[in-house]
């Protein structure tokens, strides 16, 4: 979940400021594999050590040329991804799938709201600010209650499904991106350890710490994003347009996989062949464009992202939580450049975007405060355009999802 940009929002998690460096001396995210991490995460007294993936994990999410996250290799995920994908694309764009979109739509087709469960938004005429989606929470699919202030699923009528497995590769990724986030989590919390250490910080590993790999029990929500060709945002605060806007999200950690770029007028006129939505490292405009990730030495790099792998991105939770030891990380997505691929005549995009999200909380009643209030210089130290000023709230988790959900849900015009 998100902070608007170009609103005044009580979660507008946005820059002030920003730089485009000539050169960047951080030139990609860190990279582990799945294997490697699960390895070391067994054997805690490895990363404590000076070990290979505790150095990646260290550099991924400690100091100021970390750019608050990590890349993570799975064998097989590719096709995890391209399952997961091609259902959302024919449920965001395909003519067939008009009456499977409105089976799980709450509040009919002109409802504002956004962060709900179930598809909302009208894909190809859409200027809400997180345009289109499909949210639903991971841990009630998984044997827990119904989140009491999320509410429950709402999945597509199986009847108008039209042969596709939306459900169920939308719930395998998510299940594989849930255990990576899980690990990574871990791996960051030792990271954080042994920073303190080398820095003679006392730390209670068994409470304070304990905050950072602490996830909620009954909430733990997936995004499927679609937006629309040639949307964009002015970033008032920053200058110039983005799909999303600099921004950090409030939440422990997001996990993000490779984006689908579409060619939105032949998709909605049933001509996309979603069986082929492999995009190659060569054509993806995500090596170019897509999701920006920076660090607080003002290198920006584009994410990058593999098609066998998911990046996780730590959040502002866990820069509080460690007392400012680990970083968490601003992001926005970039336009495609004219002159690209996907760019027509006019110079706009001829191409949406979409992609899958995991979002991990912290439990409701955790509150947005380092563990020690001599820790505020530490955490706001580098503080890109006031992100993490605006995030240091005391509140409790609860109150800030709630006055988010209260921004992205406001009637607001055409929705």
């Amino acid at each position: 979940l998100r902070a608007a940009a170009t609103v005044s929002s009580p979660f507008a998690l946005r820059a002030a400021s920003t730089s485009s460096p000539a050169s960047s001396s951080t030139t990609s995210v860190p990279k582990v594999t799945l294997d490697e991490l699960r390895s070391a995460v067994s054997s805690p007294d490895e990363l404590a050590q000076s070990s290979s993936v505790a150095s990646i994990v260290r550099e991924a999410f400690v100091g100021r040329s970390s750019l608050g996250a990590i890349s993570v290799k799975i064998p097989g995920f590719d096709d995890q991804r391209r399952r997961a994908l091609k259902g959302g694309v024919w449920l965001a764009l395909d003519p067939t799938a008009a009456d499977a979109r409105n089976s799980c739509r709450l509040g009919g087709s002109d409802a504002s709201a956004r962060v709900q469960p179930g598809w909302s938004g009208n894909p190809s005429q859409e200027d809400h600010p997180i345009q289109s989606g499909f949210y639903c929470n991971l841990c009630e699919e998984m044997g827990s209650e119904v989140d009491a202030v999320f509410g429950a699923n709402s999945w597509p009528n199986e009847d108008h499904l039209d042969g596709q497995d939306f459900k169920d590769a939308l719930l395998e990724a998510g299940k594989t991106m849930r255990e990576v986030t899980t690990l990574v989590l871990e791996a960051a919390r030792y990271a954080a350890i042994s920073e303190a250490r080398s820095k003679d910080i006392d730390v209670d590993e068994s409470n304070s710490m304990k905050q950072i790999t602490a996830q909620s029990e009954s909430f733990l929500p997936m995004r499927l994003a679609y937006y629309d060709a040639n949307h964009s945002r002015e970033d008032t605060l920053v200058g110039g347009r983005f799909i999303l806007p600099w921004h950090v999200d409030f939440n422990v950690a997001t996990a993000f996989i490779s984006a689908v770029w579409v060619d939105e007028q032949r998709a909605i006129e049933g001509n996309c062949d979603v069986e082929n939505l492999v995009v190659t490292k060569e054509n993806n405009p995500e090596r170019q464009a897509g999701l920006l990730l920076r660090n607080a030495a003002g290198d920006v790099i584009p994410a990058s992202i593999d098609e066998d792998c998911i990046l996780v991105q730590l959040g502002a939770f866990s820069q509080l939580a460690s007392g400012g030891l680990l970083r968490a990380g601003p992001h926005a997505v970039g336009q495609i450049e004219g002159g690209s691929e996907g760019v027509n005549r006019m110079g706009t995009s001829t191409k949406g975007r979409l992609t899958l999200g995991l979002f991990t909380y912290a439990p409701w009643e955790s509150r947005m405060l380092p563990p020690n209030e001599e820790d505020r210089a530490t955490v706001l130290e580098d503080d890109f355009g006031g992100l993490m000023q605006r995030a240091y709230t005391g509140d409790t988790v609860l109150a800030g999802f709630q006055s988010f959900v209260d921004y992205m849900n406001a009637p607001r015009g055409k929705s």
